[in-house]
């Protein structure tokens, strides 16, 4: 699931800057994931703004590993 505002994802999640500067791997794991969201959510929306059709997508490589790509065919 990805919420689209990374402020309240961030309030859900419980990710404080105090949090954050302890640099627990599990709540920068977190951190990680909200701000991928939040770039995708920007990059979305400033694709809708290219000439041409864009779309974005998201595949894995044979060995599992996780590949985000935006592409305009």
């Amino acid at each position: 699931m990805h919420l689209i505002d990374s402020g309240v994802a961030a309030r859900l999640l419980r990710l404080t800057s105090d949090r954050l500067e302890r640099k627990v791997p599990s709540v920068l794991t977190q951190f990680g994931h909200l701000l991928e969201t939040f770039v995708v959510g920007e990059v979305v929306t400033q694709a809708t703004w290219a000439e041409g059709v864009a779309s974005a997508g998201h595949w894995r490589t044979r060995d599992g590993t996780e590949v985000d790509r935006l592409w305009q065919p």
